[in-house]
């Protein structure tokens, strides 16, 4: 059900016209349908990560959608000057609109789009995924995964975690960092 339904809101908010990713549906005057082609951060990335899972099903939603979407969030909505994701871009001038920090969006929302991009993208290349974990010594495997997606791990390295003179990290003598290489990412 939730793929049949994915896949049909991909097909609706993407402007083909553009090769981009609209922002919703607003209403005219006359309370008509329009697409509203304006970029928010949030609302693109999760549509960009929606058809990075789904293309791991379906690889045609690489070359449908992923291509076009993915190279112009890097090209206009990353800040390449100051860093960061712009909030929102007006369309189809681009003009950004600020501000770039919110709660949940740097820490959480952007680095989840970007670590999607990286799963899904390295998978559909038939390419290893190579994910680092700082895990408890002896418990390095257990109930280890690609984020939320499931695939095999062909190697998995572990080392000391670097040694860190902050007395609030007291637990880090605890911890080895783990490299672990995943394939076959569902």
């Amino acid at each position: 059900f939730a793929q049949i339904g994915a896949s049909r809101m991909l097909e609706e908010a993407y402007d083909v016209e553009s090769g981009l990713w609209g922002r919703g549906i607003s209403f005219d005057e006359n309370d008509k349908g329009v697409r509203d082609l304006d970029k928010k951060w949030w609302v693109y990335a999760e549509l960009d990560q929606m058809a990075g899972t789904l293309s791991l099903e379906d690889s045609s939603y690489v070359d449908k959608y992923l291509k076009s979407t993915v190279n112009w969030w890097l090209k206009n909505m990353v800040d390449h000057t100051n860093h960061g994701v712009w909030n929102l871009l007006t369309w189809p001038t681009l003009e950004k609109q600020l501000p770039k920090q919110y709660h949940w969006k740097n820490g959480f929302h952007s680095h989840e789009h970007a670590l999607v991009g990286y799963i899904t993208s390295q998978a559909n290349q038939g390419e290893k995924v190579k994910l680092y974990f700082a895990r408890k010594k002896g418990k390095e495997k257990e109930n280890i995964k690609p984020y939320y997606y499931t695939g095999e791990i062909v190697d998995i390295n572990r080392s000391p975690m670097p040694s860190i003179t902050d007395s609030n990290l007291p637990s880090l003598s605890d911890l080895n960092r783990v490299i672990v290489s995943f394939t076959g990412i569902k």
